[in-house]
Parts: C-alpha cells; sequence; structure tokens
C-alpha cells in the first residue's frame, strides 16, 4: 500500500485523466494539506532539527529576533508547496507585523523574511548563489524573489512583476 509519494505529471497526461491543469493542482494542494501540515520555524532551529541534537553546540543562541525562516512541510520534502495553503503567508506575514520577501530555497522549503530586514539585489544574489552551489539541479525552483503584501494578498515577482492571489 503507498501511504505517500509523488510523480511527475507531463501535461499530456492530463487530457488522459480528463482533467484540468487547475482541477490537478487543487486536488494535489488538497491532498498535501490532508498529509502534510505546514510548519514555519526560524532557520537556525530547522537547521538544528536536520542535523540532530547532537549538533546543537554549533549554534549559538541571541537574544535577537530571528531575521531568516523555514518555510517548508513537516518532512521536508516538496514543502515549497505549503505557500498555496490558504492563509498560511498571511499567518505568516501576521506573525511577523509585516510583508515578506520570500526566497525560493528549493522544492522542498522555502525561506522568508520582513521586508525591512533585507534588500532585493542583495537576497537575489544570495539566491543565484545557493542555487548555483548548494541545490541539486532537479531541486532548483527559482531564481527570482517575491514579495508577499500582507493587505492585497499578493505575491509578487520582484523580477518580471507577475502577481499571483494567494
Amino acid at each position: 500500500m503507498l501511504l505517500n509519494g509523488a510523480i511527475a505529471v507531463r501535461k499530456s497526461q492530463l487530457a488522459l485523466w480528463m482533467v484540468t491543469e487547475q482541477e490537478l493542482f487543487e486536488q494535489a494542494l488538497f491532498n498535501s494539506r490532508q498529509n502534510e501540515k505546514e510548519i514555519a520555524v526560524p532557520i537556525l532551529d530547522m537547521m538544528r532539527r536536520l542535523q540532530g541534537e547532537e549538533q546543537e553546540e554549533l549554534f549559538f543562541e541571541t537574544e535577537e529576533e530571528p531575521k531568516l525562516y523555514v518555510l517548508s512541510n513537516q518532512s521536508c520534502i516538496f514543502g515549497a508547496a505549503v505557500m498555496y495553503y490558504p492563509d498560511v503567508l498571511l499567518n505568516c506575514a501576521n506573525q511577523l507585523g509585516s510583508d515578506l520577501y520570500i526566497l525560493p530555497s528549493s522544492i522542498n522549503e522555502l525561506l522568508f523574511l520582513k521586508v525591512e530586514d533585507g534588500e532585493p539585489d542583495q537576497l537575489r544574489n544570495m539566491v543565484g548563489e545557493v542555487n548555483k552551489e548548494r541545490v541539486m539541479k532537479e531541486e532548483v525552483l527559482s531564481g527570482h524573489i517575491y514579495r508577499y503584501d500582507r493587505d492585497r494578498r499578493i505575491l509578487r515577482d520582484l523580477d518580471t512583476g507577475e502577481e499571483i492571489e494567494i
């Protein structure tokens, strides 16, 4: 019995399955949310979690508010999709009291920070460098950065200007 899994879907398969791309997206989003709840944690906490508690001494505690957060699902596999879960970005933005910059770290997670804590050109360079040096080619999500406007509930690609209502 297959409990969790993923397959690549080609547009040609949609006709065979008699579904539209939108219907497939909505069903995949529903299934994902049922099986994988979202997590949003400071990046240092995520690094501790992924490396195990025995590595904890490599990180230092600080009284400062974290500046960079990870958004994913509980398994951290294909977790970038959680940004499409209803109100996830809005809840993150409201929790921090700010619009957000969204950095597509990989298909497995996104990074986010308050807009006042980052500068678009610097963030764009960081994403490009990380994609090139740290992320497997097949797991690169995008080289663009995005701004989430919590009042309008819009995600805007800062490179193309394209806006997505979320």
